[in-house]
């Protein structure tokens, strides 16, 4: 697979991938404002100074990605989400690389007795949501692109 090369800058003396935009974006509150102008939901500025970083960013898609901010210098990242698999709420958690393919990916439940669970979905369906979570990231990339360049 290709890189995905995300942000050139204006010089197209920098070029950035996935991640480094990411752990730029989010490292500070430097980009709140630009964050949340585009659309997306990010903790209070208030938080963010206490934190040090924005976390979590949420893209209130199809799935409605929750992802962490990636240290600098990293080679992927983790993002969480929520979906309904056999009609139980299933919490969902990727590690992604810079060409978001999946590292590392985990699903569980809630049991009877209230305690989480690790559960398995099919190959099928975890190559939908794969394709899904791309896509909104892809899509998060370009707007945050035009909001910060366009």
């Amino acid at each position: 697979m290709v890189d995905r090369i995300v942000f050139v800058s204006v010089s197209n003396s920098f070029i950035f991938c996935l991640i480094e935009v990411l752990h730029h974006l989010m490292a500070s509150g430097k980009y709140a404002s630009d964050i949340r102008k585009a659309g997306y939901t990010i903790p209070s500025d208030g938080a963010i100074r206490l934190d040090g970083v924005i976390y979590p960013l949420e893209i209130e898609g199809e799935l409605h990605l929750k992802i962490s901010p990636p240290k600098k210098d990293a080679k992927d990242f983790q993002l969480f989400f929520i979906i309904q698999i056999n009609e139980k709420q299933t919490h969902v958690a990727y590690i992604l690389d810079k060409n978001l393919n999946l590292i590392d990916s985990s699903y569980s439940q809630q049991n009877g007795n209230g305690k989480r669970e690790i559960v398995s979905i099919s190959q099928a369906e975890e190559d939908y949501l794969l394709r899904s979570v791309q896509s909104e990231i892809d899509d998060f990339m370009k707007k945050m692109y035009q909001t910060l360049y366009g």
